[in-house]
């Protein structure tokens, strides 16, 4: 009986038959590769919506870390910003993802979580540079062990592991102009420090500021050196940048960024 119905209805004019529900998966595999629920980095039960500054650090309502708030200027100057930017440079995005497609299997984008304000959990967008097979846990793991090390803040270097054209992405920080969509979202600035894969809980009491603000595409961190600091001075731009957060100060971060990506990726060519 029900299967008769179902027939009918389907064939009936001006009612559309029931979609394949193996469409949406698949479409999704094509554009979007998640990072999966046992990975490393989403180990600790938190939800892509849960605060683990909260479970790990329960603190008073008087923190200005847990308090935190977007000022005004910074949220219309990123939503427009983000708005422009993503019009502009939509021609790059389809050029970006057809390239991605055709010298790699797998999808095109990549989702990972990172902790933000308050240490809120997020997850950011990236055009994606490894071949599917690599586990994205590696980096979590890498950043933990130059917490402590003193060693510059390279990159992870994996070529073999690379996409073809993926050093030039990730050089460049095309890459990561997939945030923009995260910044139109209110989960990420156009400036502040980078959204970070190591939960607020994991940090000391001086480092903890770097959370007062949204993390950001590029920032204070980025136009002052970025891979030739240590972690403990990423921390100090960090804090200082949460210190000073003004208009006129992302202002001068973002006409400083294009030179600074032009140094980056000339470093990498000399390497």
């Amino acid at each position: 009986m029900a299967s008769n119905v179902t027939s009918q209805t389907a064939k009936r004019p001006g009612v559309p038959a029931p979609m394949a529900t193996t469409q949406a998966p698949q479409l999704r595999e094509n554009f979007v590769r998640e990072e999966t629920p046992d990975s490393p980095m989403s180990a600790g039960g938190h939800g892509s919506d849960a605060n683990p500054a909260v479970a790990a650090n329960p603190r008073s309502q008087s923190d200005p870390v847990a308090t935190a708030r977007v000022p005004a200027w910074k949220r219309g100057i990123d939503f427009l910003g983000a708005l422009i930017l993503l019009t502009i440079l939509s021609p790059l995005f389809l050029a970006i993802a057809v390239l991605i497609k055709i010298g790699s299997p797998g999808p095109i984008l990549f989702r990972q979580r990172r902790f933000g304000l308050a240490g809120r959990s997020f997850r950011i967008w990236k055009f994606r540079t490894m071949l599917p097979s690599v586990n994205p846990g590696a980096h979590s793991d890498y950043v933990r062990d130059l917490m402590n090390s003193g060693q510059a803040l390279q990159k992870l270097d994996m070529p073999q592991q690379l996409i073809p054209g993926g050093s030039l992405l990730r050089a460049s920080g095309i890459d990561e102009l997939p945030q923009l969509v995260n910044v139109l979202l209110g989960q990420m600035s156009l400036v502040g420090p980078r959204p970070d894969v190591i939960p607020l809980g994991e940090y000391q009491e001086h480092q903890r500021p770097r959370f007062q603000v949204l993390p950001g595409i590029t920032g204070l961190w980025q136009v002052s050196g970025k891979n030739r600091t240590t972690f403990e001075q990423m921390i100090e731009l960090d804090v200082q940048y949460a210190g000073r957060c003004s208009p006129w100060l992302d202002i001068k971060i973002l006409l400083l960024t294009g030179p600074a990506v032009l140094r980056q990726c000339f470093d990498k060519l000399k390497h």
